[in-house]
């Protein structure tokens, strides 16, 4: 075990952990209050600085989406980002003022304007920075959340998209969210599941557990003690039943040939298919909850004008829909109960976070 320094850990300030992994001459820790996974000892500010530099943009960066220096193609931008598209679509509409805090070069804001939002990102990247805004053609402030002095209640939509486990203080950067963010108003986060099926079979090989850039690893229970520690109360967290063998530092060992197998075997069945398919409406009924949505259909009733046959016809058509919507419920509570085992277990690689204020 090492020892402890001064500053703990991340999220609850316990001293007290023990060394999980170590690679690339640094250390990935469990705290042994709250059980967050986190890089040991904290990296200091200007060494991470130097790792999100210009040749990082424009060699790692801008190819994942096929942009260069010259520019990017809008809807390569659009269908990469297109399911948190359709979650402000369906959950928010569209329109509102939203921040995207690790922006990036900001294509998501991009495509985001696209769908008449208002946007602003913050990004420590200063290359990151001048291309968003002199290339993409959006606003991007230089530096992190904390230093952006944002009016309260300022944005509709707050996104984190694979930036949370890069901050320094995680638990800052969620306060300061609550803090800015409008009445009703929600924040969106996606981040690595440490729990990830990924992480069991490939072990310290998952390009994931990655010290020297992702400074925390989030489990759905430390997830949910981060939200509430910030003063969210209603939120859904969901594990995006989705993996990627490729995304290991290692593709000469048995794990990583032995979990592209199965991937291949798996992802090709109709069954896998399918719990694909359910996990995505599980993850509509829990935003249904979320924002109030009353699926019930109340039906006021019919007013005196209406004949005593058209009510009684009425009120049969109204027992049997009822009935119908009670054994689809039912059905769906059963399947549900299985889905939570089998999640339990097969974990996909990032979960998805949606917070109301």
């Amino acid at each position: 075990m090492l020892e402890p320094e001064k500053k703990g850990c991340l999220l609850c300030s316990s001293q007290k952990f023990k060394t999980v992994y170590k690679k690339f001459d640094h250390y990935l820790v469990r705290c042994s209050r709250c059980g967050l996974v986190y890089s040991w000892p904290p990296i200091p500010e200007e060494v991470l600085l130097q790792r999100y530099t210009e040749d990082y943009l424009f060699r790692e960066y801008l190819p994942i989406f096929k942009a260069d220096r010259r520019g990017f193609q809008i809807e390569l931008i659009q269908n990469h980002y297109s399911f948190f598209l359709h979650l402000l679509d369906n959950y928010s509409g569209s329109g509102g003022k939203i921040l995207d805090i690790g922006c990036g070069p900001g294509f998501f804001l991009k495509a985001a304007s696209e769908k008449g939002w208002q946007g602003e990102g913050v990004e420590i990247s200063e290359a990151a920075v001048e291309y968003a805004n002199n290339i993409v053609g959006v606003k991007v402030h230089l530096g992190k959340i904390e230093d952006m002095h944002f009016s309260p209640e300022s944005f509709d939509v707050i996104t984190l998209l694979d930036s949370l486990e890069h901050l320094m203080d995680p638990l800052g950067v969620i306060n300061e969210c609550y803090i800015i963010l409008k009445k009703r108003g929600f924040i969106i986060i996606d981040t690595p599941d440490y729990q990830s099926f990924s992480r069991l079979i490939l072990g310290k090989n998952w390009a994931v557990l990655s010290p020297w850039e992702h400074l925390t690893n989030f489990s759905e229970k430390t997830l949910s003690l981060l939200l509430r520690k910030a003063g969210f109360k209603d939120f859904i967290i969901y594990n995006q039943f989705k993996f990627n063998p490729e995304n290991t530092h290692d593709k000469s060992s048995f794990r990583y040939r032995l979990w592209k197998r199965m991937n291949e075997k798996v992802g090709q069945s109709r069954l896998f298919s399918k719990w694909q398919t359910f996990s995505q409406h599980e993850l509509g009924q829990e935003l249904s909850i979320l924002r109030e949505y009353d699926e019930e259909g109340v039906n006021p009733g019919l007013e005196n004008s209406e004949t005593f046959a058209q009510e009684k016809h009425t009120s049969k058509t109204t027992e049997i829909g009822r009935s119908i919507k009670k054994n689809a419920r039912e059905k769906r509570r059963i399947i549900s109960k299985i889905w939570s085992l089998i999640s339990s277990y097969i974990r996909g690689d990032s979960l998805l976070a949606i917070a109301k204020k």
